[in-house]
């Protein structure tokens, strides 16, 4: 049976070798992540000081 310590590395392994193959992709996409959630606040009115009516 393995320990805990050998469970957690070898969690610890796989994430790290998923962060080293998707790394820059989410590099890539993380500036359109962050400018549609600030699109998405100037939408609803009122949330965003973004937001100015003109009448």
């Amino acid at each position: 049976m393995e320990s805990l310590f050998e469970r957690c590395d070898c969690l610890d392994t796989r994430i790290n070798h998923w962060f080293v193959a998707h790394s820059i992709t989410l590099l890539h996409l993380a500036p359109g992540g962050i400018f549609h959630a600030f699109h998405l606040l100037k939408v609803f009115t009122g949330v965003s000081n973004a937001h100015h009516d003109h009448s």
